[in-house]
């Protein structure tokens, strides 16, 4: 049968392709970073106006400056931490106390 040489996606009847159950559509997937860009366009300056109305025009470029570094130097540390662990077990990172539910990859529950 042809939908046997496809992988996961199957045939109807009339040769149309159709994706398996659970795989996502390349449509779908443009239309949720559509509204997550949009979300993300009127919540990413909300944060740094309330900053500046807290702070005063004046004084907010230095909280600005150790935002900045705070964000890198933890961006560093967790790059330096994942580094670690993997060398040490690649599977230390999962835990065992994870729910079944949860979103931990099949091979960490």
């Amino acid at each position: 049968m042809v939908a046997s040489h496809l992988g996961p996606d199957r045939l109807d009847r009339h040769g149309r392709r159709h994706p398996a159950p659970g795989v996502a559509s390349f449509g779908a997937i443009i239309a949720a970073q559509v509204v997550w860009g949009l979300g993300y366009t009127c919540i990413s300056g909300a944060v740094d106006a309330w900053v500046t109305d807290e702070v005063g025009p004046a004084h907010v470029q230095p909280v600005f400056t150790r935002a900045t570094r705070a964000g890198l130097a933890a961006g560093f540390g967790g790059t330096v931490l994942a580094g670690a662990l993997g060398v040490v077990s690649l599977r230390l990172p999962c835990s065992r106390r994870a729910p079944a539910s949860s979103a931990w990859p099949p091979g960490c529950r």
